[in-house]
């Protein structure tokens, strides 16, 4: 059909007048009126979307590359209270964004560079709680495919010595006390070392606080007045 400006239009809506090609198309922006679009703009839009495409791809090869294996990398997350964690690349999986990281014996702060003879820890962490990736250095050499040594007695060691911790943590946890209850004994054992006996909180065994865990809720074991001077500083700051 035809325009009024003498334009005609195919069944498509593109215009095929004047020697331009046009599109019509209706705009919910426009209050549903038909608008045009030239040909140099559909273009536009096309190579805009395809550079877009272009950028994504490489982003998401050179975060492939940044996990290689064996590549050296520093990074900083929002898991652990370091500064940065530094390790090797040792294996990295994309379907679940898992990356194994092999660090020096000892912790994340020494030379990245790791040999048989010093050791190392493994660590596991998701990438999307990274932050920032701090420097990556590629792997100067292939690397062999196999797995490596694992100390069975050191990871033992690691083991009991965690569950020890676990278990200190647990024992500092009142049971079915309140929570002010256990603000007081969080702010006493940051000073002196303390238990819980039943619902009570007992100070290097010789000061005992009983709910409402005051000032006058105390009682000593006597000749240890110096520390229940120090108990109760703690309870009135």
């Amino acid at each position: 059909g035809a325009g009024l400006d003498g334009r005609r239009f195919d069944r498509t809506g593109r215009s095929t007048g004047r020697g331009r090609t046009q599109e019509r198309r209706t705009d919910p922006r426009e209050g549903g009126r038909q608008t045009t679009r030239s040909a140099s703009a559909i273009l536009k839009l096309r190579n805009s979307k395809e550079k877009l495409l272009e950028r994504l791809s490489m982003a998401v090869k050179a975060a492939k590359d940044t996990w290689a294996v064996g590549c050296r990398v520093e990074l900083a997350t929002t898991l652990t209270d370091e500064e940065t964690v530094k390790g090797e690349v040792f294996a990295y999986d994309d379907k679940t964004k898992t990356l194994v990281l092999r660090e020096p014996y000892g912790g994340s702060k020494g030379n990245t560079h790791l040999g048989e003879k010093e050791g190392y820890n493994i660590r596991m962490l998701n990438t999307n709680y990274v932050t920032k990736i701090v420097s990556a250095e590629p792997a100067k050499q292939p690397q062999a495919q196999v797995l490596p040594y694992v100390c069975t007695k050191r990871a033992e060691e690691r083991e009991a010595k965690a569950l020890m911790g676990a278990n200190k943590r647990a024992e500092q946890i009142g049971v079915g006390v309140t929570r002010a209850a256990q603000s007081v004994f969080d702010s006493v054992n940051k000073t002196l070392p303390c238990r819980w006996q039943g619902k009570d909180i007992v100070v290097i065994g010789e000061v005992t606080i009983v709910s409402p865990y005051g000032l006058d809720n105390c009682t000593v074991v006597p000749g240890a007045e110096k520390t229940l001077d120090q108990v109760k500083k703690v309870l009135s700051s």
